[in-house]
């Protein structure tokens, strides 16, 4: 999964010293939460795209890239606030979870994005809630999807 970043975001990546600060996006969304829940990593609410993100702790592990291997991320949300979980905890499927890595001082740029990751295998406590993020892939599925064997069809023997 290659990452291409605007040649500010570069620069300050690749700096001795910036005062450039990367502010982490979270969206939570599922056809029962209306509407998403939006947080981010930033100290105070962030505006970005006309949305506002609500300052909230969490801590995000990225995916390694690696070739041939399905992406997993994990994501660990402090459970300060009742709210997530309560909200997490009825839902009978997955909920998708955006990550996207903005600069302050261009808050409308994603300069990197996890899309439609999935939370999935969610643990929590009374201090945080747990989970791995990762995609839904066809690598993952058997091929062919059906055998061919004389139970499962019959006229073919």
């Amino acid at each position: 999964m290659s990452r291409d970043v605007s040649l500010p975001m570069r620069r300050a990546l690749f700096a001795s010293e910036t005062g450039e600060v990367f502010v982490t996006l979270l969206t939570l969304s599922h056809p029962s939460i209306n509407p998403p829940i939006r947080v981010c990593d930033d100290e105070v609410d962030f505006p970005s795209r006309g949305e506002t993100f609500v300052s909230y702790p969490f801590q995000l592990t990225w995916p390694k890239d690696r070739k041939n291997q399905t992406p997993l991320a994990r994501i660990a949300i402090g459970n300060v606030d009742r709210k997530i979980i309560q909200t997490l905890r009825p839902l009978a499927s997955a909920v998708v979870v955006e990550a996207e890595v903005v600069r302050a001082s261009a808050p409308d740029l994603v300069e990197a994005t996890l899309p439609d990751f999935e939370l999935t295998k969610v643990d929590y406590d009374a201090l945080v809630i747990r989970g791995d993020l990762n995609l839904e892939s066809d690598q993952n599925e058997g091929y062919p999807y059906q055998s061919f064997t004389p139970a499962s069809h019959r006229g073919l023997y």
